[in-house]
């Protein structure tokens, strides 16, 4: 029938290991942020700043040469159970895009965390340079940081926006 192909088995191979799924989150979640659902994945409070990681001076505006930081918390992340420790895993990607739409840069897997729910941070830190970007003119640009909860394979986004000057 078909002259040059093989035909062959695939057979996946599969390890069991016996983990059990709970929901983790470390820091309270705060009543006053209607928009944030008390069940859902979501991305906390992003900040967008400069300094040594963006908390110190919280900004919009920046030159192109420097370093922009995103900082943001993520809420109702889940976690697996295994061997008596509760760790998590989670992706983040990041899209830049100018005032068209038009994506500037395109970061996968600008975080790739995998830790007992002990360890998670308070918040994740983003460094974010365009200074190699061709072509890159000032106006106004969107950052979307897009998380993945590897153990729940759920995805939220989170849009901030800057001017670069």
């Amino acid at each position: 029938m078909f002259s040059g192909f093989k035909k062959s088995l695939v057979v996946p191979i599969v390890a069991v290991s016996l983990v059990s799924v709970v929901s983790c989150d470390r820091i309270p979640f705060l009543q006053s942020n209607k928009n944030v659902s008390r069940t859902a994945l979501s991305i906390y409070s992003p900040v967008v700043g400069g300094g040594e990681n963006g908390l110190e001076n919280p900004r919009t505006e920046f030159a192109i040469n420097e370093k922009i930081w995103v900082t943001y918390d993520v809420k109702n992340i889940t976690a697996v159970k295994e061997d008596g420790t509760s760790s998590f895993w989670l992706r983040q990607d990041l899209i830049i895009r100018d005032k068209k739409g038009n994506v500037v840069v395109v970061q996968p897997g600008v975080l790739d965390v995998k830790k007992p729910v002990a360890e998670k941070p308070a918040r994740f830190v983003n460094e974010i340079s365009l200074a190699g970007v061709e072509g890159l003119k000032p106006g106004r640009y969107e950052i979307t940081l897009l998380v993945t909860d590897v153990i729940s394979f759920k995805t939220v986004s989170e849009t901030v926006f800057i001017k670069i000057k």
